[in-house]
């Protein structure tokens, strides 16, 4: 069970929140990643490499999970169509806060490990991986485009723990926001 500690922890050394203007670059096909990125509020589209059709994600989608496992290169481009507000999680904030908690991220980090497990077995079953978690990915034809089965979709699906660790994360920043607002 996590902490409001953690929280804490995770909001003051994991979290940004990124704004950007219509049109910005989140990031470009090869650019190293340094965060992961939830949407809380706005439209981005995400074309990954070699695809000629895109995904739209919008509030609560999130992208470049691998961000936090793994040391990764994106392997797509994403835009924002429209103002986009972003919970940015760092990697190194948020391995920082690992070290600092690691009975309640124990959790975390085995999701991570099936996390990293599951991205090597689609780059040898099927040539790619993506920035972006299939919960994001819902026509059929965008799953098999992308490499992704309907196993994959399951087993890939951001678990239930990690959901609402994000959902607390979203919360807790958006209190520390409002503070600062009103200081």
């Amino acid at each position: 069970r996590q902490s409001k500690g953690l929280f804490r922890d995770l909001c003051s050394n994991a979290i940004r929140q990124d704004l950007l203007c219509r049109l910005d670059i989140l990031f470009n096909v090869g650019d190293r990643a340094h965060s992961m990125y939830i949407i809380s509020k706005g439209l981005m589209k995400y074309t990954a490499l070699g695809e000629l059709e895109s995904v739209n994600l919008r509030y609560q989608n999130y992208c470049s999970e691998a961000a936090l496992w793994t040391d990764w290169v994106h392997m797509g481009k994403m835009i924002a169509l429209w103002e986009c507000d972003l919970v940015a999680i760092s990697k190194q904030g948020f391995y920082t806060v690992a070290r600092n908690h690691p009975s309640e991220m124990s959790g975390l980090v085995l999701h991570g490990a099936q996390f990293v497990d599951l991205l090597n077995r689609q780059m040898h079953e099927n040539g790619r991986v993506s920035d972006i978690g299939p919960d994001v990915l819902h026509s059929p034809h965008m799953r098999s485009s992308m490499g992704l089965g309907d196993s994959s979709l399951l087993h890939c699906s951001v678990s239930l723990r990690v959901r609402e660790l994000l959902a607390k994360i979203q919360s807790c920043c958006r209190k520390k926001h409002d503070r600062d607002d009103s200081d």
